[in-house]
């Protein structure tokens, strides 16, 4: 098991953190560790545990400039850390909503309120989503009219 530990500077609500890294991250973790760092490391005594090509300790801005492009390259989309913040409070609301209020916590929102909000979008999403599902069941279950079948319905023979 790994734990992260937040200092109340790095956090949004100024307050500390303490969290266990996921079950399936701690393999990664292990690998990144074993394998990677070392090899980044060099001769560095660089004290972090995220580290660049050059052994030093990435940056909060070399990791804000850096995150959009591997995300472009590994997920076809560049996504900031704002991003991920949204996908996670959002991922909470749709698969866990009577557990919405961790949000809060996690995040770091000094009230429910930013919570309250990814739930209604979740929600919204959600629903917009099973509209489209009844659409498209509707259009399978209908005919295809179209220029092409025009003929078939105006007792024209077909060419």
């Amino acid at each position: 098991m790994f734990r992260l530990q937040f200092a109340a500077e790095d956090m949004k609500d100024r307050r500390a953190r303490v969290f266990l890294l996921p079950k399936k991250l701690v393999g990664p973790m292990r690998d990144y560790l074993d394998r990677f760092r070392p090899t980044l490391a060099q001769d560095s005594e660089a004290n972090a545990l995220w580290l660049n090509q050059y052994g030093n300790a990435i940056t909060p801005d070399g990791f804000s400039r850096e995150l959009p492009k591997v995300t472009r390259r590994f997920l076809g989309v560049p996504l900031r850390t704002q991003a991920f913040r949204h996908i996670a409070a959002t991922s909470i609301a749709e698969t866990d909503p009577e557990h919405v209020n961790i949000i809060k916590d996690i995040l770091g929102h000094v009230t429910l309120e930013m919570s309250e909000r990814h739930y209604n979008r979740a929600q919204g999403v959600s629903s917009c989503s099973q509209f489209q599902s009844i659409v498209e069941d509707i259009q399978d279950r209908l005919p295809i009219v179209g220029r092409a079948d025009q003929n078939k319905f105006s007792g024209r023979p077909r060419s």
